[in-house]
């Protein structure tokens, strides 16, 4: 449930561009299928859980600005500010 929600609230400012999301348990995160950049992005669920208002923010502003041109990417928190880094 908690991704799902997630998801909705991030698609809606996104322009609808995720197609498809997974959350395999092992993972212990969302992985985020973006339709027209032919992308992943892996987003890890304590990130989800503590930082969700502006982990929509961030990944509604990188998606329609234009991923990095990589094909698997994760949100990392690094010195406090979230980040995307090769998966």
């Amino acid at each position: 449930m908690l991704y799902r929600a997630f998801i909705r609230d991030l698609n809606k400012g996104a322009k609808q561009a995720i197609v498809a999301y997974d959350s395999p348990p092992a993972r212990q995160g969302c992985q985020i299928y973006i339709k027209s950049a032919n992308r992943t992005i892996f987003v890890p669920m304590k990130l989800i859980a503590s930082y969700r208002e502006e982990l929509v923010e961030f990944l509604q502003t990188q998606i329609l600005a234009g991923l990095p041109a990589v094909a698997h990417l994760r949100v990392v928190l690094h010195e406090g500010s979230l980040k995307l880094h090769n998966e």
